[in-house]
């Protein structure tokens, strides 16, 4: 295999919205974790859709729809909302920003995120920077 031969790569930024330079990409992989926590609910409880939108409060599309990704329709707060009726605990938690040449950041982690394919645990967070 030659150099030329040699596949390249780009390291992610850990938001594949950002690295599609898609418009508020931070917001979207917020929302995106938060969809992934329902689906993970639902797969370990074994619940249908039917049952998990009894448990939200909401009707089976809605619940279709997160957990296929479509989003569109559901601000932040709605799915913080309702991943919480699914007794799921949400922290939020504040601290000064200690580096003032960046942006202040929020941070979003789910409680079983895989690791990231580098070992690091960035896969599980969401950061608005």
């Amino acid at each position: 295999m030659t150099e030329s031969d040699e596949p390249l790569f780009t390291r992610g930024s850990g938001n594949p919205f950002a690295d599609l330079g898609m418009p508020d990409a931070e917001l979207r992989l917020a929302k995106a974790r938060l969809a992934q926590q329902v689906t993970a609910v639902m797969r370990e409880r074994g619940l249908t859709q039917v049952q998990l939108a009894a448990q939200m409060g909401i009707d089976q599309p809605q619940v279709s729809r997160i957990t296929r990704g479509q989003l569109r329709d559901f601000s932040l707060e709605k799915l913080i909302e309702l991943v919480r009726r699914l007794d799921v605990d949400i922290e939020i938690s504040m601290s000064r920003n200690r580096e003032p040449a960046r942006p202040a950041r929020l941070t979003v982690r789910a409680p079983d995120a895989p690791l990231a394919a580098d070992g690091q645990r960035d896969a599980d967070a969401v950061r608005f920077d």
